[in-house]
This record gives structure tokens, C-alpha cells and sequence, in this order.
């Protein structure tokens, strides 16, 4: 059975806006915004790695789907980043040209 907590979506002067979501789902996503900056971190000053962020992961929990990591690095420095992190797999994609850095 799922189990539901409320979340803070958007914070205002008078009240908050909130929202229902599984627990499973926001503690996963929370882990995976941690692996985030895990990578960014050990790959702040690596040469080759151009950014790195979190996108809409193809896993899903309770029809949700997750956030995941995401490095872009050159090739020659791709094999350097792990492809999972406490559990939370990694996506490594080529660097984009409207890259800002980590």
C-alpha cells in the first residue's frame, strides 16, 4: 500500500501551496538531488565534464516518474563517472552546446 505524505510545492506571503505524493517517491527523489551533488563535487574541476542536472528518469514509483542524474561529459572522460550512486543510476550524455557548467 502506498503511503501519501503532503509536500511543500510553493512557498507564499500569506500560505503555501502544497501537494499529496507518495513518500517512496519523494524520498527517492530526495536521494537522487543528494547523488547530484555528490557528482557535482567530484566533478567540479574535471576537464571534459561541461554540466550536469536532473531530469524526468524513466523509472517510476507509484506511476510517478523519478528524477535522475545526469552528466554530460566528453567521451574521453565519460567512462570517469559511475554509472549508479547510493542506488540512483546515473545518466552520462555527450556535453550540450547551452551548457553552463556543474
Amino acid at each position: 500500500m502506498t503511503e501519501w505524505i503532503e509536500i511543500t510545492t510553493e512557498e507564499g506571503p500569506d500560505e503555501n501551496a502544497t501537494e499529496r505524493v507518495p513518500r517512496e517517491w519523494y524520498e527517492y527523489n530526495q536521494r537522487a538531488k543528494g547523488v547530484l551533488e555528490t557528482l557535482r563535487e567530484r566533478f567540479r574541476d574535471e576537464p571534459g565534464v561541461t554540466g550536469s542536472g536532473l531530469r524526468r528518469g524513466e523509472q517510476t514509483i507509484a506511476g510517478k516518474h523519478v528524477l535522475q542524474p545526469v552528466v554530460y561529459a566528453e567521451e574521453t572522460v565519460a567512462q570517469a563517472v559511475p554509472d549508479e550512486v547510493d542506488g540512483i543510476p546515473v545518466r552520462i550524455e555527450p556535453p550540450r552546446g547551452d551548457a553552463v557548467g556543474l
